[in-house]
């Protein structure tokens, strides 16, 4: 009996190993793909932006398996959920995809849905990316598998502040769309903590109309408007407002404004007083002064998606882009696809990223997983031309 009752006990060991109990995700995954997903508003408003982001994700798969052999020797397989632009569904559609194994390996979390992601993908071990996600969210303590591919929030709301002190503004206008929070938010509490006057005001992300926001700017006398995270179509609506009113201020976007195609009573009007503050990356780059990870990706997304779809697509893509090198970058420092082991393997400085399209080298640590801004990356420029990362277009 205790011979039989020995082997029982060595067999379900056996039992327990081979399928994976008690054993890395590695172990229990090494012959699965590497399911990488994105949740976004594939239908909506918000579509448009839909059809760069999934294009990048799946690009940025096919180069990594056929040239890289997937990540952790796995392959890449993306996956999307469509939340129809309504964020709030975004938490339910991952745990209902959670309810129906395998679980995916990676995610990346779409503008605004960070904060209902986080604890979920942390409670299943997903390996997450975001792009200016809000500042509560770096905290590698509670949150081990969460990292920016781009600043935080916190960091643009600061050069946006510093431009507008720069200027000698102390009374702005900050208006951001409620589907789009962190910087807007960021921006806000920079504004009081650097003494200058702010009159926040959001907007819904169906608002094709800004007229009562912009009037009540204008009663309010402010000396500029900025605009966190504002893109193209909403800056057309604010400068028909601004014209129907018959008032005129600075406006002042970030890389959201330079990211989208711009309004065509935005472009060449001498009567707009147009500033961006943002990345470098933003403005246009000579095809021989671009780093082997723009032109891989400029390459694959024409590629994957065509040269219109690319047009429309700008930084966004990139960023999406550079979430899968990223990924690829974490596990193969790490040699394996076990996140935490992936997490631990780039909570270093000069983390190596060659084929992203936008940050090459990031600096993370242990209680830091979004990349610095380093003095002099945010520059500030007039923009009068449509041209963004996607190097379509040159001024």
């Amino acid at each position: 009996m205790r011979l039989l009752r020995i082997l029982s006990l060595v067999l379900l060991v056996v039992w327990a190993t081979a399928c994976g109990v008690g054993g890395s995700s590695t172990t229990s995954n090494s012959n699965q793909p590497y399911r990488f997903l994105i949740i976004l508003p594939q239908t909506g408003a918000q579509a448009a932006f839909s059809v760069g982001q999934i294009g990048a994700l799946k690009a940025a798969a096919k180069v990594i398996n056929q040239k890289y052999g997937g990540i952790g020797g796995r392959m890449v397989q993306v996956e999307s959920l469509d939340n129809g632009g309504d964020q709030a569904k975004t938490a339910t559609l991952l745990q209902q995809r959670l309810s129906a194994p395998p679980a995916p390996d990676a995610l990346f979390a779409w503008y605004g849905t960070e904060l209902a992601l986080a604890p979920i993908t942390t409670q299943n071990k997903i390996f997450t990316l975001a792009a200016t996600p809000p500042p509560q969210l770096n905290d590698p303590s509670k949150y081990p598998y969460f990292f920016s591919v781009l600043y935080g929030a916190d960091s643009q709301a600061q050069g946006d502040c510093d431009y507008v002190k720069s200027k000698g503004y102390t009374k702005i206008g900050i208006i951001y769309s409620q589907a789009y929070l962190n910087i807007g938010d960021a921006m806000v509490t920079c504004a009081a903590k650097d003494g200058i006057t702010a009159v926040p005001e959001t907007y819904p992300a169906t608002a094709v109309d800004l007229t009562a926001i912009t009037q009540r700017f204008q009663a309010q006398n402010v000396q500029a408007v900025v605009g966190p995270a504002f893109g193209g179509a909403p800056l057309g609506y604010l400068i028909d407002a601004m014209k129907k009113l018959q008032w005129q201020v600075p406006i002042v976007v970030d890389w959201g404004g330079a990211g989208t195609p711009l309004p065509p009573n935005a472009l060449n009007n001498p009567s707009v007083d147009l500033t961006v503050v943002s990345l470098k990356f933003v403005k246009y780059v000579p095809p021989d002064q671009q780093s082997d990870g723009l032109k891989a990706y400029i390459a694959a997304l024409k590629a994957e998606i065509g040269v219109t779809a690319f047009t429309n697509g700008g930084p966004y893509s990139a960023i999406v882009w550079d979430s899968a090198f990223l990924t690829y970058t974490a596990a193969k420092l790490a040699g394996s696809t076990d996140p935490a082991k992936m997490a631990h393997a780039i909570e270093k400085s000069g983390v190596n990223c060659a084929l992203c399209a936008e940050i090459n080298t990031f600096d993370f640590s242990p209680t830091s997983h979004y990349p610095g801004i380093m003095p002099g990356d945010l520059v500030a420029f007039k923009f009068n031309c449509n041209t963004r990362i996607d190097n379509m277009i040159a001024c």
